[in-house]
């Protein structure tokens, strides 16, 4: 068992199993929940059956933490509802993902991109005149490797401008075009890149086969429904703060400087409302002390918490456009949101017992003896016997 409740804040796909695992009273705990679970819980994946414990120990607390009352505390119901509108924004960006297929023409270039790949005598210079006179002077017959000891790059210059093999994706994308379309062991420049000029000669050139294609066709397509999911969230969220007009209430948010403690009356300031509902500081105080205390003594107390509003502005617009087009209905919520559910509800239970959400806590113990005892738990242990993730 974990020292600690684990919030299941990173979900994806999970598994469609309904193998029921375990029986809590009328909670039913799934293959989907513990595949669910030791994914969150990746390299630190603990044995299926210690997983499979935590969980039971979980809907006992969760149940108990309902005869409290504690469903109805408004940070309970707002982290439930967090959730519901993370889970739901998935689903919506996974579906847009899905539907697009990219052409073959299109994923074959992302192959090249990163399989083609390049050797060049590179130097980089900080002017168009500085790179245009190395470019005059190999031409007339100097010597590109002793001008790229001169190069800007300090890494380049200690090795006479010799890149090495290097994927043509890792170079400026005007230098790796100029290079690709180039005769090996001709000279290029100068190109204008990024930072600075560059004069190049292309001592080699290796294309990546169809066969490599072939093996990498599925990892590139997810690869590029992934950057349509990205792409989608950004055109969707700045879509969104156009038509909500949210304001955000800064001068709270610069008025607490870089103080990790805060006060509960500043945990419940309203720093903004988004679609008609308050946003509490807390909801980002958690996401802003995670930054702060990495920068602390450093400033930047204002701009973190503003950054750190704004994603949660951000998320909820995102969210709320979510589960209004009906995505937290989705089946891939539906496999996951009562588990995290119970998870977040056991957390509140567990630090209303001994102030901490620790499930190794004495106090949390006893009250799991006592709710074992009064409960129906039933496991199926040749399940979890032949439990593969």
């Amino acid at each position: 068992m974990t020292p600690a409740l684990l919030l299941l804040l990173a979900a994806g796909a999970a598994s469609s199993g309904s193998d029921v695992f375990a029986r809590v009273d009328d909670v039913v705990i799934t293959r989907a929940d513990l595949d669910e679970r030791l994914r969150v819980l990746g390299v630190k994946a603990k044995k299926p059956e210690q997983a499979l414990n935590d969980l039971v120990d979980e809907a006992l607390l969760a149940a108990d933490a309902r005869r409290a009352g504690l469903d109805r505390n408004p940070a309970v119901v707002e982290a439930i509802e967090a959730q519901r509108r993370r889970l739901a924004t998935d689903a919506y960006l996974a579906n847009l993902a899905t539907a697009y297929t990219p052409a073959d023409d299109e994923l074959r270039r992302m192959y090249h991109s990163s399989g083609d790949q390049l050797r060049l005598v590179l130097g980089k210079y900080a002017t168009e005149e500085d790179a245009r006179a190395v470019y005059d002077r190999v031409k007339a017959g100097g010597d590109l490797a002793a001008e790229a000891r001169r190069s800007v790059d300090s890494r380049l210059a200690a090795q006479g401008g010799d890149t090495g093999l290097v994927s043509q994706v890792l170079l400026d994308p005007e230098l790796a075009e100029a290079a690709m379309r180039a005769p090996v062991g001709s000279l290029v420049g100068p190109v204008k890149l990024s930072l600075g000029w560059a004069v190049a000669r292309v001592v080699e050139r290796v294309i990546a086969d169809d066969a490599g294609f072939a093996e990498r066709r599925a990892a590139l397509l997810a690869m590029a429904r992934s950057r349509m999911a990205d792409q989608a969230r950004a055109h969707a969220v700045e879509r969104l703060r156009k038509s909500a007009g949210v304001v955000l209430d800064e001068k709270f948010l610069e008025s607490l400087g870089s103080r990790i403690d805060v006060t509960q009356a500043e945990l419940d300031h309203v720093i903004a409302t988004v679609n008609g509902k308050p946003v509490p500081y807390r909801a980002v105080h958690e996401q802003a002390v995670a930054v702060l205390r990495v920068i602390r003594g450093h400033g930047g107390g204002a701009r973190t918490r503003i950054e750190a509003a704004r994603n949660e502005i951000d998320a909820r617009l995102l969210g709320d456009e979510a589960v209004s087009r009906g995505f937290d209905r989705a089946p891939s919520v539906a496999a996951v949101l009562p588990a995290i559910e119970r998870n977040i509800l056991a957390a509140a239970r567990a630090a209303a017992l001994s102030n901490s959400p620790q499930l190794g806590d004495p106090a949390v113990q006893a009250r799991l003896d006592g709710l074992r005892r009064q409960a129906k738990v039933k496991v199926d242990r040749s399940l979890v016997a032949s439990y593969r993730p």
